[in-house]
């Protein structure tokens, strides 16, 4: 029998989420937390964060994590230019 899951992830950003000064990074995410719903032990699922930059600065991602311990949050990027906008899946 295979067991079921409750799966989530959020992506949690340390920098930029203040209001937008000029010179300043700015995050402005759509989509701050993904459910999965509930997941079959041992399936794969996916999501990918778009993470548009909207300040007047580099932003850098110090950190990402996952809300659950059964997913794995990926980084595949660290900064992100100004105006610019960056997945993360």
């Amino acid at each position: 029998m295979m067991g079921r899951w409750g799966a989530g992830r959020a992506l949690v950003f340390a920098a930029g989420l203040g209001a937008a000064e000029e010179g300043r990074p700015r995050v402005a995410l759509d989509e701050p937390v993904f459910d999965f719903g509930t997941v079959d032990r041992g399936a794969r699922v996916d999501h990918t964060f778009r993470v548009p930059n909207r300040g007047g600065a580099t932003l850098r991602i110090d950190h990402v994590k996952s809300s659950c311990g059964c997913t794995v949050a990926v980084l595949s990027e660290r900064e992100v230019r100004r105006a610019a906008r960056r997945a993360w899946p």
